[in-house]
C-alpha cells in the first residue's frame, strides 16, 4: 500500500486505488486530482480569453477574472501593435 500526501489540501492519497499526479510546480511533491483541477481552470480560462479576443469574438460577461484578464491582455497587446504599424 503506497500512501502519499497532497501538497495543495493535505489529503492522504491510496496511490494503489488514487494514485496522484506530479505536482506542476514541485516535480518532487504529489497532487490530488481535485487540486489538480483548480489549479488548471485559472489557466484554461485565461487561455479562452486570449483566443476568444484573437478570433473577433465579443468579450463575454460573467466569466472568470482569469478569462478577463487573458481577454484584456490580448486586447492590449492588439493594440500596441496596431499602434506601432502607424
Amino acid at each position: 500500500m503506497s500512501m502519499y500526501l497532497c501538497m495543495e489540501c493535505d489529503r492522504l492519497l491510496d496511490g494503489d486505488y488514487f494514485p496522484p499526479s506530479e505536482h506542476p510546480k514541485d516535480d518532487m511533491a504529489f497532487i490530488c486530482d481535485d487540486c489538480m483541477a483548480e489549479l488548471e481552470t485559472p489557466m484554461a480560462d485565461f487561455q479562452q480569453g486570449v483566443m476568444d479576443c484573437d478570433r473577433g469574438i465579443r468579450h463575454k460577461e460573467g466569466q472568470s477574472k482569469a478569462y478577463d484578464r487573458g481577454y484584456g491582455f490580448q486586447y492590449e497587446k492588439e493594440q500596441r501593435i496596431t499602434e506601432q504599424t502607424k
